[in-house]
């Protein structure tokens, strides 16, 4: 369903007071993709994740209560930023959670730093995809998994990412054991999680 330019350009990056709001719809609207994101990265106490555009913050707090593993999130929103530092303090304080601002072209960390990195219904704000998908390959440890969730149709109703497109912009980037799951919910109707391993 197409969203009109405004929505769009929020859930692109959040800000000022609907953008509250919209961090908040963020958490009810991925909760099923967050469900699959969480059970796809595999976790173990010594992972080192990261999550591309975290929105609400729910997946890194899954991440958080779930297992041991460290947890970086970048973000294009400095509201986003802001709100989820607020929610996650005690973590952030005790070195389990970092975030950093980013402008959605590159990543702000060394080569190797992470053994995952992941990414829910952000893929369509990316000015460019393949170079954001390289940047994943980039940052991951060898042997790391990149998941990325996301629906066929952008929240604009224009732009396409069917399976085939995104699995073979992965495998461009140099991903191999490239696999798609699928999901639904009454959220987000149909939706897709392809895991690749660098």
């Amino acid at each position: 369903m197409a969203r009109s330019k405004n929505v769009v350009r929020q859930l692109g990056n959040p800000r000022g007071l609907f953008g509250r709001f919209i961090l908040w719809w963020l958490n009810s609207l991925n909760r099923g993709m967050n469900d699959l994101a969480f059970t796809s990265l595999g976790l173990t106490n010594e992972d080192h994740v990261l999550e591309i555009g975290f929105g609400g913050g729910t997946l890194i707090g899954r991440i958080l209560s779930k297992s041991n593993a460290r947890v970086a999130g970048t973000d294009i929103s400095a509201l986003a930023i802001q709100s989820v530092t607020k929610q996650y303090r005690d973590a952030i304080s005790n070195g389990r959670l970092q975030f950093t601002k980013s402008e959605g072209t590159s990543l702000p960390y060394e080569d190797g730093a992470f053994s995952r990195v992941c990414c829910v219904n952000v893929i369509y704000f990316w000015a460019d995809v393949p170079a954001m998908i390289k940047e994943a390959y980039r940052v991951l440890d060898d042997g790391g998994k990149f998941i990325v969730c996301y629906q066929e149709s952008a929240p604009d109703g224009l732009a396409k990412f069917p399976i085939n497109r995104v699995e073979s912009s992965l495998s461009a980037a140099g991903f191999v054991d490239i696999v798609t799951v699928d999901g639904a919910d009454n959220k987000s109707r149909a939706y897709h999680c392809t895991i690749a391993t660098k």
